[in-house]
């Protein structure tokens, strides 16, 4: 999964697109059991001095947080774990859900069905990121699309990895059988603060 993307204008901690610390709290608690060294290696491998600044901040849970440190700081994870840069990140977005569907978003295990649980992405997202659209068109009982507009491209196939495996954890949860998150990404006319982005969406079907 993958897409052109352009030169990033910010630095770690400057750009507009933001998420809640929770993911960078669970990131960082996670890299002692899966990298050899720990939060210390990783900082090390790190590109820049300035994502390493970004990334020995104490991250709270319910602040929000320049999304765009989490795309290189995968990489190097991904590169340290002998993993592609998609398998770690839906690694990790399957540890989130399931941590976090157990505490502070529990009550998206009240949603009645499958299909409840798609319709409330809008909501859910905007639980964790505070940019970008989600609308959601019902194709039958079983079936949904779900598309998403305004990702940078820069953050667009990351963000397709995670958001497609927490779906992937919450269906089976509503009850769902056989459930299935087909992805796609496609290049907008739109940009979001002077930066191209992308159109996403999701085709989720269940039985």
């Amino acid at each position: 999964m993958s897409i052109a993307v352009e030169e990033w204008p910010w630095e770690p901690g400057k750009s507009p697109f933001r998420m809640k610390g929770l993911a960078y709290r669970a990131l960082v608690q996670a890299l002692a059991a899966d990298v050899t060294g720990g939060v210390d290696r990783v900082l090390a491998e790190l590109p820049s001095d300035a994502l390493r600044a970004f990334m020995r901040q104490p991250f709270l849970a319910a602040s929000w947080y320049d999304t765009a440190p989490i795309v290189p700081v995968t990489q190097v994870i991904a590169e340290l774990t002998g993993t592609s840069f998609s398998e770690y990140a839906r690694r990790r977005a399957r540890g989130q859900a399931e941590d976090d569907l157990k505490g502070v978003y529990r009550w998206i295990l009240g949603l009645a069905s499958p299909m409840a649980v798609t319709q409330a992405l809008p909501r859910i997202a905007g639980r964790y990121f505070d940019f970008g659209r989600v609308q959601v068109d019902k194709q039958g009982d079983r079936e949904a699309l779900v598309v998403r507009s305004g990702t940078p491209s820069h953050l667009a196939p990351w963000y397709a990895e995670i958001s497609s495996e927490f779906l992937r954890v919450c269906l089976p949860l509503s009850g769902a059988s056989d459930a299935s998150v087909d992805v796609s990404l496609t290049p907008a006319d739109e940009r979001a603060h002077g930066v191209p982005t992308v159109v996403i969406r999701y085709r989720v079907t269940w039985s």
